[in-house]
């Protein structure tokens, strides 16, 4: 059995990490490492690390160097040829790690290999499942616009990893995985499974849950980055992002909470027939942010569904 490492950092990760740990400790793939990295964490995610005592777990314990540096930190560590993620508030299907490395060996030119996900709520709640791309051309064309892969599903080649230059610690959380698989496709072939092998938590924090301008914004500033070859002016593309975290970083966090429930009350009410609680959701999202419109549609929604169910 071809040995791999698992990469997980971990952040004030104390409400979902111990779930994560024991979905790689559980995987049919057992021969593996689990590198843990506590990025400085101030609740209880070391004391959560500490409690489990199986011997394919590997610590960093650190100072909070941010995402970029604890994943580059963990891949250096790393003691394999192929390389998994695996996030802190996310479930790994416990057949996911066995089905990737078998795709990996029985395709040599694929550099790296991610899954389709079923997307939950904080709570853990099942609101929809992933329809990603499969294949390199077709990957190719959606990294024009945004991102094919769920960062925490994807095992590489660690060779790739080191010939593109590993993560780019000139960017912070939010789009180093981009540039990350937009840098690998360049020069490899990059897949994902037509399987379901992941559960991805879609948390108030996220990306997926920041203003649509900043992030399409974020996007082409990646497209610029990776094919600008001067490097002043990749230094500027460099700052313009650095704008743009400032600018994510000053949204209250009753806005972002706002943002997360219309998220999951227009999942509910679009994908589902769960209309009621998306109802409940959007209620939530209202009474954060009652001056953002879009929300006041939604409920509109909800109540020509409701009226087409009388009818």
């Amino acid at each position: 059995m071809e040995k791999l490492s698992v990469i997980l950092p971990v952040y004030n990760g104390e409400r979902y990490i111990r779930e994560a740990i024991e979905s790689i400790l559980l995987q049919t793939h057992t021969n593996l490492e689990l590198i843990l990295i506590n990025d400085g964490s101030t609740d209880s995610s070391l004391e959560i690390i500490k409690n489990f005592t199986d011997s394919r777990i590997v610590l960093i314990d650190q100072n909070n160097q941010g995402l970029v540096k604890s994943l580059n930190n963990g891949i250096i560590k790393s003691q394999s040829n192929f390389i998994a993620r695996m996030d802190a508030d996310d479930i790994s299907i416990e057949t996911r790690l066995d089905t990737q490395i078998k795709f990996l060996l029985s395709h040599p030119s694929a550099a790296m290999v991610g899954t389709q996900a079923d997307i939950i709520s904080e709570e853990g709640e099942y609101l929809y499942t992933s329809k990603s791309p499969l294949v390199p051309n077709k990957i190719r064309e959606y990294l024009k616009t945004k991102s094919p892969f769920f960062h925490g599903s994807v095992m590489f080649r660690k060779d790739a990893l080191f010939d593109v230059g590993l993560y780019d610690e000139n960017v912070i959380h939010f789009i180093e995985d981009l540039l990350l698989w937009k840098k690998l496709s360049i020069k490899y072939e990059l897949y994902n499974l037509d399987k379901v092998l992941y559960k991805y938590r879609l948390c108030h924090n996220s990306l997926s849950n920041r203003p649509k301008k900043i992030e399409k914004k974020m996007f082409s500033l990646c497209n610029l980055i990776v094919l600008e070859e001067n490097s002043s002016i990749k230094a500027n593309y460099y700052s313009e992002m650095e704008n743009l975290f400032s600018r994510i970083k000053k949204t209250p966090q009753s806005k972002l909470h706002s943002n997360y429930h219309l998220t999951i009350g227009r999942i509910l009410l679009t994908r589902t027939k769960l209309v009621d609680k998306g109802y409940n959701h959007l209620k939530q999202a209202l009474r954060l942010d009652p001056l953002n419109f879009k929300i006041y549609y939604y409920f509109i929604l909800f109540f020509l569904r409701k009226l087409n169910e009388k009818n």
